[in-house]
């Protein structure tokens, strides 16, 4: 037999040898690993939202130090210094909070994807019948037996 003759299989990377699963089993592991993984980015989600809020007060207590600062400076012009400072600040806090929405936005873009993977693994669990896999165990158990 020459090489090009023979079959040759080198197996399926990943797959695990002589573990059998019925697709029950498979789909309900993805659907826990999927809940495990949306729980892990409501809590970023819930750490990021107080972030957030405590940033958005910050960079509201920068603009009206830069009001005050602003009204200072048309009163008495050497007073321009600290209008400047006042407006770097409010900046950087500003800076900041957008910053760290973006990232909240991010989590909860995560967290809705999630969620539509776990509901299309529930809608597949849904799909399969006992009678299917009660057809496929016969399936099975006729093609092992034969061999």
């Amino acid at each position: 037999m020459t090489r090009d003759d023979a079959l040759q299989h080198f197996g399926i990377l990943g797959m695990k040898w002589g573990k059998q699963r019925t697709p029950t089993e498979v789909y309900t592991n993805r659907k826990d690993k999927a809940t495990r993984k949306l729980g892990k980015i409501n809590e970023k989600i819930s750490k990021r939202d107080v972030k957030v809020s405590s940033l958005k007060n910050k960079s509201d207590f920068r603009k009206s130090e830069l009001t005050i600062a602003g009204i200072d400076a048309a009163l008495n012009p050497l007073k321009i210094m600290k209008l400047r400072k006042a407006a770097k600040k409010f900046r950087k806090a500003n800076f900041k909070y957008l910053k760290a929405n973006k990232k909240l936005l991010r989590f909860k873009n995560k967290a809705l994807k999630q969620e539509s993977i776990i509901k299309r693994m529930s809608d597949k669990l849904s799909e399969i019948s006992p009678q299917s896999i009660a057809i496929g165990k016969e399936v099975v158990a006729s093609g092992f037996a034969t061999n």
